[in-house]
């Protein structure tokens, strides 16, 4: 506190700078999405699931989804990485980020389908990840 002309004490204003968003590992999150993605392509729902931390989705619900679909889901071509949509998350501790991936078939290439993802940084070679939802857009 400091004295003011009026007499009294006035509190010092304190501004809280926030920490400027983490730039995303670009090899990393490669490496974390083409791991679910994988999955999806060969089938292993249950496998899908198990490897985010959480999911929105049940393997029966994944699989579900992709049958209705109606293609052959494949792995990302490297291509693909391009159309990633990534947007952090604001004021979150360890960082965390959106992250909307479209998926790839055998029929169309690049399809309607995306895996809509939360990654949050994290030690390792991989990024923790949430399954939020799997969808036509």
């Amino acid at each position: 506190m400091f004295p003011v002309a009026s007499g009294g004490w006035h509190r010092p204003l304190t501004l809280a700078v926030m920490p400027s968003s983490q730039v995303i590992d670009s090899a990393k999150l490669r490496g974390t999405v083409s791991a679910f993605t994988g999955r999806l392509a060969q089938g292993d729902y249950e496998g899908f699931c198990r490897l985010a931390k959480a999911s929105r989705l049940g393997a029966t619900e994944v699989e579900q989804v992709v049958l209705d679909y109606g293609r052959h889901l494949v792995t990302l071509p490297v291509e693909a990485f391009q159309a990633v949509d990534i947007v952090p998350v604001s004021n979150s501790n360890p960082q965390r980020w959106s992250v909307v991936v479209p998926l790839w078939s055998e029929e169309e290439g690049r399809s309607d389908l995306s895996l809509e993802l939360t990654v949050e940084d994290s030690p390792g070679p991989a990024y923790s990840v949430e399954i939020d939802d799997l969808h036509v857009h």
